[in-house]
């Protein structure tokens, strides 16, 4: 559900030729990179690859061994799913991959490749989001963009088999959003695998098959390649135009590890700060923090020059308030080394929002691109007890502005969110909080512009713990609705006037939800809170480089999501955007209110999942007592409940699925101990 053309654009194109790729649109196109890699098409690929040993076509039928890759969307990536091999990709060896719905597989991280203004990105790109397989990177998709159902047929099946790891692609659509294709905005059709062998350190993609329509609205409609962690790879496809095919059916391309490489290459990396996926930090006013980094050698050598890794902080008007450098004597290929700064940052005593960035640099890097990371650091004000902890600037008032672009509008974005991880000082969580536009319809009329309805409907909000495996998305902390501008405690926290005569257009207005059951949270898992809005005149407040509201090349936290087909997953614009969802906690409560334990039960994914007309939910309680299931679609509504007399101990209940229509569903297993979320699809 690609709503973000007026963007920036998130992805840069390579469109110089190097020795690593062409960035032509031929059919078949560059076959050797400079760390050896040689790929070969099968006969009938079609173009000018190199076909002097053309692949052959041989699919590895995995439809009904297979494991199912389950949390696909629109846009997102999933995992890390086990290889069950080592499998050597360039210089580094992996045992486990990320899976990403837009056709690829990524190794070592798990970054977001979508659709932004430009298209799919070219191959080779200099964006950092590298090291990957692209057997088909296009703009697919799982689910319908109507109801968020997921698309008939649209899985990812993974299996290891001897030395070779498959994944496959199964029927997985193009996003359309021609209205001729239907409100799914789903089109066309692909299916492919790509296959790892770790004996030899050789893949190949198979093409089953692939037809469209697809989306034309944006140039960049396919890449298939590979690139390294330096963002330098091979490109065996670029579809970019409609005069260059999509590949032939029962079609492949073999990419074959070279016997020997000659390729030295010297480069450091600075991956990130504060969380090794480089999201924002937060502080306490007058409280010291430590800082720590985290640095790479993604080189095929050891470095043995020092490698000064630098940490620079500043404020709105870049006036510096931190700038240490760490030296470090050495780093092994492919390490990955933690580096904590001696000297603690003294955040003072004003609350704010700040710049981090930091830098490396040895003798001899070859690689600068990547010697930068940039986040942000939040310092929040405890002495009065409760916090606001956001990413978002405060809104004490609007600049003006005669056709409002501060805040996304429903129609032309996703429904969003925001990821926390807990500060390093103790917190109660007691509230959410979520910041609103409520549009003055009269103040639009006045002004000549559309009316907009006064009236939100419901917008379903949901909070989780990050406590599922690999930190994913488990327990679910609370979710509730909000219909009107009064629901919940309230605050006006901006307002929104037209330049030309002053009258007020747009309201914010912070919605705060208490939580029935606050928590201790400290050292523990992440928090999602994502919202779905379920009409068109809902917005969310936000915050972007480009919005007025910060300093222009002032970052954003990295910690946005997206929700989609209720799947939350990265945000393709977490880089730019910050959205006003926060959590309310009181750091000094910790001393004094006891702590409330989080939920003590354990709820087990149901079998199968996906369903048809039945599933099986196992549960265990700690002690006897009734038992409530509830089902609920993905605007929150409720489909179907059950109630259990449970027993202390593991057990199970048989729901049906009779009369629901394939979806995603969210199901609630609620005890006197607790309650715990499951997602069930139901084919």
């Amino acid at each position: 559900m690609k709503r973000y053309f007026y963007l920036l654009s998130f992805f840069a194109l390579a469109a110089l030729t190097n020795v690593n790729g062409q960035a032509t649109n031929s059919g078949a196109e560059s076959t050797t990179t400079a760390f050896g890699y040689k790929f070969n098409a099968s006969s009938n690929w079609g173009g000018t690859g190199a076909n002097t040993d053309p692949a052959t076509y041989e699919w590895i039928d995995i439809s009904a061994t297979g494991t199912r890759v389950t949390g696909l969307g629109d846009d997102n990536v999933v995992g890390p799913v086990p290889l069950g091999v080592n499998f050597k990709f360039y210089w580094n060896t992996y045992d486990e991959v990320f899976v990403g719905s837009n056709g690829y597989i990524m190794f070592g991280n798990n970054a977001l490749i979508a659709q932004g203004g430009t298209g799919i990105p070219n191959i080779p790109a200099t964006d950092q989001k590298n090291n990957f397989i692209a057997g088909f990177m296009a703009d697919l998709t799982f689910v319908s963009s109507e109801d968020g159902s997921p698309l008939p047929g649209a899985k990812v099946l993974y299996q290891t088999i001897g030395s070779k790891f498959i994944i496959t692609y199964d029927s997985i659509q193009f996003w359309n959003n021609n209205p001729a294709v239907g409100d799914d905005q789903a089109s066309g059709n692909t299916t492919f695998q790509i296959v790892l062998d770790s004996e030899t350190n050789n893949f190949q993609i198979n093409y089953k098959n692939s037809e469209g329509p697809w989306f034309t609205g944006n140039t960049g409609i396919l890449s298939q390649g590979m690139e390294n962690v330096q963002d330098k790879g091979l490109r065996w496809r670029r579809k970019g135009a409609a005069t260059v095919a999509l590949p032939p059916a029962e079609s492949a391309v073999k990419v074959t590890y070279p016997t020997s490489s000659s390729y030295v290459f010297k480069d450091v990396r600075a991956l990130a700060m504060f969380t090794n996926d480089n999201k924002g930090g937060v502080a306490f006013k007058s409280i010291p923090k430590s800082l720590r980094a985290f640095v790479k050698n993604a080189g095929t050598v050891k470095v043995t020059t020092p490698i000064n890794a630098r940490i620079i902080i500043s404020d709105y008007q870049d006036n510096g308030i931190y700038n240490q450098t760490v030296v470090i004597d050495s780093l092994q290929q492919g390490e990955e080394k933690i580096v904590d700064f001696p000297q603690l940052l003294q955040p003072g005593d004003s609350a704010g929002r700040f710049k981090v960035t930091l830098t490396t640099s040895t003798t001899g890097d070859q690689f600068a691109s990547n010697n930068s990371a940039i986040t942000k650091l939040v310092v929040l004000d405890s002495s009065q007890g409760s916090v606001d902890l956001k990413f978002t600037s405060p809104y004490p008032g609007l600049i003006p502005d005669s056709d409002p672009g501060t805040f996304i509008d429903v129609q032309t974005s996703p429904n969003s969110g925001m990821v926390f991880d807990p500060p390093y000082q103790p917190m109660v969580i007691s509230k959410i909080a979520i910041d609103i536009v409520w549009p003055n319809e009269a103040g639009y009329e006045q002004n000549g512009r559309p009316s907009i309805n006064d009236s939100l409907g419901r917008n379903f909000i949901q909070v989780y713990l990050g406590d599922g495996p690999g930190g994913a998305i488990g327990t679910l902390i609370d979710s509730f609705t909000i219909s009107n501008r009064t629901d919940f405690e309230t605050e006006v926290v901006g307002l929104e006037f037209d330049a030309t005569n002053d009258t007020l257009l747009n309201t914010i207005i912070r919605h705060k939800k208490t939580i029935a059951t606050p928590f201790s949270w400290f050292n523990g898992a992440r928090i999602y809170a994502a919202a779905t809005f379920l009409n068109n005149a809902a917005r969310f407040a936000w915050n972007a480089p480009y919005s007025e509201l910060y300093k222009p090349g002032f970052p954003a936290s990295g910690r946005c999501l997206e929700v989609t087909g209720g799947i939350i997953g990265e945000n393709r614009g977490k880089d730019s955007i910050d959205v006003s969802i926060g959590l309310i906690g009181d750091p000094l409560a910790v001393a004094v209110t006891p702590i409330v334990k989080l939920p003590t039960i354990s709820v087990d994914q149901n079998i199968p999942n996906p369903a048809t007309l039945s599933t099986s939910v196992s549960f265990t309680l700690p002690s006897a007592g009734n038992v409530q299931i509830v089902v609920r679609d993905a605007t929150g509504r409720e489909v179907y409940t059950q109630s259990v007399n449970g027993r202390k101990g593991k057990q199970s209940a048989k729901l049906s699925l009779q009369g629901l229509k394939p979806a995603m569903y969210f199901y609630t297993v609620s005890h006197a101990a607790g309650s715990v979320t499951r997602k069930l699809i139901v084919e």
